[in-house]
């Protein structure tokens, strides 16, 4: 994958995170309908319509949100692909890059910062190299939200510092991973705007969901989202 096809994926992805967001607009326009027909409804049967309408439409969403998934699943593999291709190293090289670096490794879940530190370091060696990016997301799985937002920022920057020291190719290929990274953590946004939106739409709430800091939570999230939609707005002209 090279620059003018990272551009065509951003693209193909970016238009596919925001059709449920379109449909979230239709769907509310049918529900407001349903909650205002007063004259032939009761307010039961008001929200039994509407609740099945919301329904029938999260069924349609989630197969929106699932095929920009497989999209950025597809470059993903084909971007992982050329770079195992491109660092692969011996099981014996990586048994003993585990020695070396099994100590520092168990205190990183705990100390983060040990791991950049860590992978400035050993950046040069390829086992070593590879132990600690495995370990680098496996932690950022395991941190909460604002946590492992903090980590990825953090990571995503140090290997861009670190990528020219490679190879030319294997330096493209990952400049495309970074920002397919970034496309991922795009997309996640998206979906969650979204998930925030049906809950806000459901006339009939749910025991313990405060609204106040949904609605909150929302604009965080749709910062997030319009912020990389105006960084990569021309990827969608």
């Amino acid at each position: 994958m090279n620059a003018q096809q990272l551009q065509q994926l951003r693209a193909q992805i970016m238009m596919r995170a925001q059709a449920p967001r379109a449909e979230v607009e239709t769907l509310r326009a049918s529900i407001d309908r349903i909650m205002a027909d007063s004259a032939r409804l009761t307010p039961e049967a008001r929200r039994s319509d509407a609740a099945r309408e919301l329904s029938g439409g999260m069924t349609a969403i989630s197969g929106m949100m699932d095929d920009a998934r497989g999209v950025l699943e597809g470059g993903n593999a084909e971007v992982d692909g050329v770079l195992v291709r491109l660092t692969a190293v011996s099981d014996e090289d990586l048994q003993d890059a585990h020695r070396r670096l099994s100590v520092a490794l168990s205190l990183a879940g705990q100390r983060p910062e040990i791991l950049l530190n860590l992978y400035g370091q050993r950046h040069g060696d390829p086992a070593d190299r590879r132990l600690i990016e495995e370990a680098a997301l496996a932690l950022a799985d395991g941190l909460g939200d604002l946590d492992n937002f903090a980590f990825r920022d953090s990571w995503r920057t140090l290997q861009q510092e670190l990528a020219a020291s490679r190879g030319p190719e294997e330096a493209e290929a990952l400049g495309i991973r970074l920002e397919l990274e970034g496309l991922g953590s795009y997309l996640d946004a998206s979906e969650e705007l979204v998930g925030i939106d049906l809950t806000l739409l459901d006339p009939i709430p749910t025991p313990g969901v405060d609204r106040d800091q949904v609605v909150v939570q929302r604009a965080l999230v749709e910062a997030r989202v319009n912020e990389y939609e105006s960084l990569h707005e021309r990827a969608l002209v």
